[in-house]
């Protein structure tokens, strides 16, 4: 609650600044380890492209938690993060997780705005970027693109992958159910 009142102050005693538009809007929507590193992960709300074959295309990074929750909301970056989540929080921003999770409350929105905002402005090497290619219909999703970052080696594979359907209770299902209702 601490972090939410501190915004809500800076955001209303500071002047408002112009951010530079963005071609990406990265939204999360879940997590991950790997090598006992805890990833977050986003999509990009602006690119994702519904085909005519109805299935969309959307591109994915992980971030590292531990890199995103070094940044200083309030400095780096020129104070942008703290300015753009205050704004999305004073605006009544509901994040796409809201769909998939049901304790969604106003502070973890706050959390999830500012993880937003840091992935959109910070910049950060992510530990993966993927493009999916999801069919909503048949809830099923294939990899088009993908891009590995581990230990300072890239591994990188632009070939698409065979149809998968996706278990509930994964990345998969809450990107599928999220895009899918975002972009119909």
């Amino acid at each position: 609650m601490k972090l939410l009142a501190l915004i809500v102050l800076i955001a209303v005693a500071s002047p408002s600044t112009v951010a530079k538009a963005s071609d990406t809007d990265w939204k999360l929507y879940g997590a991950s380890t790997v090598h006992e590193l805890e990833d977050l992960c986003f999509f990009d709300m602006k690119g994702a492209v519904k085909g005519t074959d109805n299935h969309v295309k959307v591109w994915t990074k992980c971030l590292h938690k531990e890199a995103m929750d070094a940044v200083d909301i309030k400095k780096d970056c020129g104070g942008q993060i703290m300015d753009r989540a205050a704004r999305k929080m004073l605006d009544r921003y509901i994040p796409p997780m809201a769909l998939v999770e049901d304790d969604v409350d106003f502070d973890r929105a706050t959390t999830f705005a500012v993880y937003e905002e840091t992935a959109n402005v910070a910049n950060f090497e992510p530990a993966a970027r993927i493009l999916y290619e999801l069919d909503c219909s048949q809830q099923m999703l294939r990899e088009l693109s993908i891009e590995i970052n581990s230990d300072g080696k890239s591994n990188s594979k632009h070939t698409a992958n065979e149809w998968k359907y996706v278990p509930p209770e994964t990345n998969g299902a809450r990107l599928l159910k999220i895009v899918c209702e975002k972009v119909d």
